[in-house]
């Protein structure tokens, strides 16, 4: 019973920002509505999906939910949601996304020394593992940091190495 109205799997404003909300399954849809008090014509007995006058009460359901999201702030809104076991998540935007608390909790923001600009902060890896923890352990290599060591580990020698920078095949040349 999904289909054009999808309340419950989209992003929503908020009186000051936006919130996101995540619900998959019929269980976390009625978690959602129940949070909400949002009644979805879809749970109906005899609602018909298809027809011209569900189409105008499912268009109806999305501005009132929409108008709902509006009288509260994000935060509000994530306590509500969260407190119904409701998956959400504000909305960051670029500049937000390097301050957001959950994300520098779980190390998903790293800061990194560069070698020619100093500090700044980047995406850590997304996977997070037990076993064999993933982290950033250096910065993004300049252009032509490692090109002699590719060539080696390729069985290019020292001499070959040269030859193709002299010739511009490979890294900068030798000027």
């Amino acid at each position: 019973r999904g289909g054009f109205a999808n309340i419950a799997l989209r992003h929503y404003r908020t009186a000051d920002g936006f919130v996101s909300v995540g619900c998959l399954s019929p269980q976390l849809n009625a978690r959602f509505r129940e949070a909400t008090g949002i009644q979805d014509p879809r749970q109906e007995p005899g609602f018909e999906l298809g027809t011209p006058e569900a189409m105008a009460r499912l268009g109806d359901l999305v501005r009132e939910v929409e108008a709902l999201f509006v009288t509260k702030t994000t935060a509000q809104w994530l306590d509500i949601l969260r407190a119904g076991k409701v998956p959400c998540g504000p909305l960051n935007f670029p500049p937000d996304v390097f301050n957001d608390p959950q994300l520098i909790e779980n190390e998903y923001i790293v800061e990194v020394e560069h070698p020619l600009f100093g500090p700044y902060k980047t995406f850590g890896p997304a996977l997070k593992m037990d076993a064999t923890p993933t982290r950033i352990t250096a910065p993004p290599p300049q252009l032509d940091q490692h090109t002699d060591e590719v060539l080696a580990m390729l069985g290019f020698s020292g001499k070959a190495v040269a030859s193709l920078r002299e010739a511009g095949v490979a890294g900068r040349s030798l000027e």
